[in-house]
């Protein structure tokens, strides 16, 4: 997936556009240093989704258990820009409720079996950086 760097400006009703680059070194260039003031670079990346959806993969939503036990798995068929609520792996705990904790992921994945696995590998890294 390719980066695009924006120079932003303003805020509000003055917020615009003054330039767009492929390389971070160039942004900075066209500003004269690193960003200060209400000057910004932002990333975006350049057609989101559009590598994965080429390559014939699918975008998963995934919940399971902290075992690993899958509770619930949904393709999402949506548009490339709508997928922009993607999730790397987080643990819910439900404050009031009787609920048990439960781990979500987003994979792009081939099918569900796949995703499955992602959501599983995260889940254990996840919980890992939880008992740090």
């Amino acid at each position: 997936m390719s980066i695009i760097y924006v120079v932003t400006s303003g805020c509000y009703s003055d917020y615009g556009i003054e330039a767009v680059f492929d390389s971070r070194d160039k942004a900075v260039a066209y500003i004269g240093g690193e960003p200060t003031g209400d000057r910004r670079i932002e990333e975006y990346a350049l057609n989101d989704g559009a590598d994965e959806r080429q390559q014939g993969l699918t975008f998963y939503e995934v919940t399971m258990d902290l075992n690993g036990n899958v509770t619930r798995i949904h393709a999402r068929q949506k548009d490339f820009g709508e997928l922009t609520d993607y999730r790397d792996g987080y643990i819910g705990r439900p404050a009031y409720s009787r609920n048990p904790p439960w781990f979500r992921a987003d994979a792009w994945a081939r099918d569900e079996h796949h995703a499955i696995k992602i959501a599983n590998e995260k889940r254990i890294v996840a919980l890992a950086n939880e008992n740090r």
